[in-house]
């Protein structure tokens, strides 16, 4: 049953699980906020610091919350539509935060949206894994790009359901690109503490070993031993300085066991430094296919995204402007020759918030519509 009733300002309850989502969402969330809308947050604990900034009310609940609490919080909110980041589904225990709501929105008929800010298991994003898994797919889906378009389409999402907006996070990377082009390479160097003339690589790393669906058949580690390989084996790159940008899910132990065997030395990025500037003054990044690789390359940065994988069916699509390379003797390749990135200017924008907004005014409309 549906509780909601039409009311003089609309109401948006926005449910997010990790702080990529958040960070996806907040650009939305703050131009409602500006027209005065009322918005609720759901979210999990590790992103309130993230939400603190906006005047919204904003509540932390366990990632796996019961259907009762659900149907309890939106119908005490009684929004006009319901706003979602997607997340993976790769470690059962704690991925089912926006899809469970999405499942209670659906029995409750609150019109959703969702916002999709990666290419990776599209349609996984929607599975709600419980005593039967089913798929619950919002009223809307805001999608990358016209390759999201075509791998929703192919699992059977109707197309007027999709909406290609791009991500909202992004739209600040203009004037990032900006600042950073304005900084100083060596000002940067000697803040990050990299020694002046020395190259520099940045490996991104990724909890793959921590996933329990769709397992690759490579993990951050055996990526990490593989990527020394070709350094301790190439003349030209034995000058590289390593550097590693760990996840927050991720123990630095398994990483720093792996350079133990070989002669060469690294620096953990620290949570407080700023990774976009890191990528910045390097001269090589690698990572397999995390959010970050593609916001690099969306800096311009030249970037190699490494998935030593022998189907090119499984290659996960990072963007068209980052290089994948699928076996050593092609990363070799890519460190030696590296490449022109080619320009992201679909993604690299500053409207995916406003297509966003429209899509969540059409399903306003819609709804007040039938409510009177």
């Amino acid at each position: 049953m549906n509780t909601s009733s039409s009311q003089a300002t609309p109401t948006v309850l926005a449910v997010c699980n990790h702080p990529g989502g958040a960070r996806t969402l907040i650009p939305v969330l703050r131009v409602l906020i500006e027209r005065n809308l009322v918005i609720h947050v759901i979210t999990t604990y590790v992103n309130l610091p993230l939400f603190s900034s906006l005047e919204v009310f904003c509540q932390a609940v366990r990632s796996r919350p019961r259907r009762k609490d659900r149907t309890r919080i939106i119908r005490s909110i009684q929004p006009n539509v319901m706003l979602f980041s997607t997340s993976v589904p790769d470690r059962l225990d704690t991925e089912c935060l926006e899809v469970s709501f999405m499942a209670t929105a659906e029995s409750e008929k609150i019109k959703t949206i969702a916002i999709l800010d990666h290419w990776t298991c599209s349609k996984d994003r929607f599975l709600f894994i419980g005593d039967s898994d089913r798929y619950v797919f919002p009223d809307k889906i805001c999608v990358l790009d016209r390759n999201s378009v075509t791998d929703m389409c192919k699992i059977g999402i109707p197309e007027d359901r999709l909406a290609i907006t791009g991500n909202p996070y992004w739209d600040s990377f203009k004037k990032t690109k900006n600042r950073l082009r304005l900084m100083s390479k060596e000002y940067l160097r000697k803040r990050l503490k990299v020694e002046s003339g020395s190259r520099v690589l940045l490996f991104i790393s990724q909890p793959l070993s921590s996933i329990d669906r769709r397992v690759p058949p490579y993990t951050e580690f055996t990526v990490l031993e593989e990527l020394l390989c070709v350094l301790d084996t190439t003349p030209e790159l034995a000058d590289v300085r390593l550097l590693i940008k760990g996840h927050p899910r991720e123990s630095t132990k398994q990483l720093l066991s792996i350079l133990k065997g070989t002669d060469r030395s690294a620096r953990f990025i620290m949570p407080s430094e700023d990774v976009l500037e890191v990528g910045w003054i390097s001269n090589f990044v690698v990572g397999m296919f995390s959010t970050l690789i593609v916001e690099l390359s969306l800096l311009g940065i030249d970037v190699v995204s490494y998935q030593p994988i022998t189907n090119s069916e499984e290659i996960e699509f990072v963007g068209e402007a980052v290089q994948v390379s699928r076996n050593q003797v092609e990363l070799r390749d890519a460190l030696l020759k590296g490449r022109t990135p080619t320009p992201d200017v679909d993604r690299l924008t500053s409207s995916s918030t406003d297509r966003v907004i429209l899509e969540i005014d059409k399903l306003l409309a819609l709804k007040l519509d039938t409510s009177h």
